[in-house]
């Protein structure tokens, strides 16, 4: 089982137009990030590592006021480049906290993603390649087609991973699965997430773990934040 997750929490919340990260942006009566930790928890998770970027005084705030409400070993790191680099730099900065041969599980940040989806990403067999994405394969009415990074399969393996693929076999959900050898192909790259997971498909190390049904959602506009609020009452499986 999965021991160590890291959330990207470094974006800005610009669309939102919101004066705190997008992390801190409430889901009925409790922040997302507290959403996101419960499942971690929830999933057998052990230590969390937060990576911050934009008003990271906020974000470190409120870890310090509630890192005790959770059964887990919470530590923050900062990208002071935030504003300038990728998600991938972000993702990077784990790069000393993950032993050698250790899976660990990443996500973004700015996604709610439902209780089940976290606990099959960190119980998974998955033992091949460097990176396995959850693959949502039957997306819900409520997501965004156009916005939404699209993955191309040949069986469990990726073969084309980006948002203007005209054919599809899933989307993007953003939460991973990987092994320290995902650095390498994200180090190659000097780019984002989605071009580390590209430059591992090429070489036939990006895999699949596909999911039907789920709540999940990427948070980017109030008209998300909307939609959350109501579809999460609605949903067994929700955070």
């Amino acid at each position: 089982m999965v021991r160590k997750a890291v959330i990207l929490a470094a974006g800005d919340g610009t669309r939102l137009g919101i004066p705190i990260p997008k992390t801190l942006v409430s889901i009925g009566l409790r922040p997302l990030l507290a959403h996101t930790l419960k499942a971690l928890q929830h999933a057998g998770i052990r230590e969390v590592l937060i990576v911050s970027g934009a008003r990271a005084d906020r974000l470190w705030l409120w870890v310090g006021l509630h890192r005790t409400d959770y059964r887990l070993k919470i530590r923050v790191v900062h990208n002071p480049h935030w504003f300038q680099t990728t998600n991938g730099t972000s993702l990077l900065m784990a790069q000393r906290w993950i032993p050698p041969y250790e899976p660990f599980l990443f996500l973004m940040g700015d996604h709610f993603l439902s209780h089940r989806m976290i606990q099959q990403a960190a119980w998974t067999t998955w033992k091949q390649g460097a990176v396995c994405l959850v693959v949502d394969q039957a997306p819900g009415p409520w997501l965004d087609l156009k916005e939404a990074t699209k993955v191309q399969l040949d069986g469990t393996r990726i073969r084309k991973i980006g948002k203007h693929l005209d054919a599809f076999d899933g989307i993007d959900t953003g939460l991973f699965l990987a092994t320290p050898r995902f650095f390498h192909w994200l180090s190659t790259t000097r780019g984002s997430v989605t071009q580390g997971v590209q430059q591992a498909a090429d070489y036939g190390e990006a895999f699949a773990l596909p999911v039907q049904g789920e709540l999940w959602l990427d948070i980017d506009t109030l008209r998300d934040l909307s939609r959350i609020q109501a579809l999460r009452w609605n949903d067994a499986h929700a955070v």
